[in-house]
């Protein structure tokens, strides 16, 4: 990676279309996956039926989370790669 992209990426803050940064993304990713393990654990040793329900919820939150990091780096890729050319 080269040192624009490196700075690019460390000083300025990715907003989202719903306005997060980057850093609020990966962390609400993680706390997105300790409510998944919670309710997973719930389900599987409990038999909490409602614990699956609530942990498909959050498998989709988790999904839109990881689309729109997903799109960010691929913004970042090809905004490298127009600044290689």
């Amino acid at each position: 990676m080269s040192n624009w992209v490196r700075t690019y990426i460390m000083d300025t803050p990715r907003r989202s279309q719903k306005g997060d940064t980057t850093m609020e993304r990966h962390d609400k990713l993680a706390d997105l996956y300790t409510k998944m393990q919670n309710e997973l654990r719930q389900f599987y040793n409990k038999g909490n039926k409602a614990a699956g329900t609530r942990a498909r919820l959050i498998a989709v939150e988790m999904k839109a989370v990881l689309n729109e990091i997903r799109t960010d780096i691929l913004t970042i890729r090809k905004a490298e790669k127009t600044k290689g050319e």
